[in-house]
């Protein structure tokens, strides 16, 4: 028995024949590979070559599938996924498509070695859940650059940044900090309070983005041979959206940054904060850097800004060099503020454990686990207590408890 779409389709679709599975390529003269048991990959081809019709927009006819690769005249040829090629001859390659089956993470380098052999011009390796995409820059030496995604038919790749650098130390941070505060002020001309306020939620976004994301949309992606910048519209209308899913997913959010607030900056300020921020990491950058950083900005420049009382830095650290907290101790500040005492706590802490006792990997949980569970604050002001959230969300996540 066989069920089958409608043979007028240029889509792969998967049939059953005598209890054997096969996905099956009209276009292709319906040929069909097995894709039951066994052969799982056969199912990220087929959504994958589907995709490049429905999606991207290529023509069925432009599309083959087991491409031949011949790397040496002497050897049996291999062959390629999926290849997209120029025209219906099918004889310039475009675009090679590498398909693993579920839960593989490999085969990328393949991809790279059989578009620099064909002289295509882009990859894609997928394994139905995971996508990576890449530009063959050069071909001898091999060299590929990574890009957001695969250009449509007739249009353009977008280019990103899919690494991130640390800051070299606080005073970059800081400097940073001052340039965005500035850039609120000047461009959307809102009073110091609110633009400080704005710059929180932005500073949530690139957070969340590190912490929850691997494709970080946080930064402005170019497109073309040219690297031309997408436009601040498209920009802001990404972190817009970025924002709008973290308070829908994360209710201690919500609770500070209501869900129906938008952020309040113009898209063309937004987009310029993304490019003083785009490519450095938070989360890469020591813990001691981001706290003493965040309290400079705040206790340095903001503390004029706030119709609030602010402890003096030397004062916070000289009460919590006498408590003398150690890991194990639990620490709750009943009018937090902006969170000083906590991050001095954290920062101070993380320099006993810091001393050479642990390793690395010790460290960085003994650091979470003090932040997460055993630092606790107050406030009154809701417009603190959320400097104080987005103190401990920078420096490995304490705010639950904030």
């Amino acid at each position: 028995m066989k069920t089958k779409a409608s043979a007028k389709s240029v889509l792969a679709y998967l049939e059953l024949d005598e209890g054997v599975e096969y996905a099956v390529y009209p276009a292709l003269g319906g040929r069909r590979r097995q894709a039951g048991t066994g052969h799982p990959e056969e199912k990220v081809r087929m959504d994958a070559y589907n995709l490049l019709i429905t999606k991207y927009g290529y023509p069925a006819e432009y599309i083959d599938i087991e491409y031949p690769v011949v790397i040496r005249e002497d050897e049996t040829p291999r062959y390629a996924d999926i290849v997209v090629c120029s025209d219906t001859t099918k004889k310039r390659p475009l675009i090679v498509v590498e398909a693993k089956k579920p839960n593989r993470s490999d085969g990328e380098k393949q991809g790279q070695r059989y578009a620099t052999i064909l002289r295509a011009v882009w990859v894609w390796w997928t394994n139905g859940a995971d996508n990576s995409t890449f530009e063959i820059v050069n071909r001898y030496p091999e060299d590929a650059s990574p890009i957001s995604d695969i250009p449509p038919y007739g249009g353009a790749p977008k280019y990103k940044v899919t690494s991130l650098v640390p800051f070299k130390d606080d005073k970059q941070i800081t400097t940073a900090f001052r340039r965005c505060h500035n850039l609120i002020r000047n461009l959307s001309h809102l009073k110091p309070d609110q633009a400080f306020h704005e710059f929180l939620k932005v500073l949530l976004v690139k957070l969340q983005d590190e912490s929850k994301t691997s494709d970080f949309e946080f930064q402005i992606l170019t497109h073309g041979a040219s690297k031309e910048p997408e436009s601040p519209n498209v920009t802001a209308q990404r972190l817009r959206q970025i924002y709008k899913l973290a308070a829908e997913e994360d209710s201690e959010i919500a609770d500070v940054f209501r869900q129906e607030d938008d952020i309040a900056l113009t898209n063309d300020c937004l987009a310029q904060i993304v490019g003083e921020l785009q490519k450095h990491s938070f989360q890469q950058t020591p813990v001691d850097q981001k706290g003493r950083a965040f309290e400079t900005f705040i206790s340095g420049d903001m503390r004029q800004e706030f119709k609030e009382f602010m402890t003096p830095r030397p004062v916070v650290s000289a009460i919590v060099e006498m408590a003398n907290p150690d890991r194990q101790t639990l620490i709750l500040d009943p009018c937090c503020g902006s969170g000083a005492f906590l991050i001095n706590s954290l920062l101070h802490v993380a320099g006993e454990i810091g001393g050479g006792k642990f390793t690395p990997r010790q460290i960085s949980k003994y650091i979470f686990d003090f932040a997460h569970d055993k630092l606790w604050g107050f406030d009154a002001s809701k417009q603190m207590a959320s400097v104080a959230r987005i103190a401990m969300i920078m420096n490995d996540d304490g705010r639950a408890h904030v």
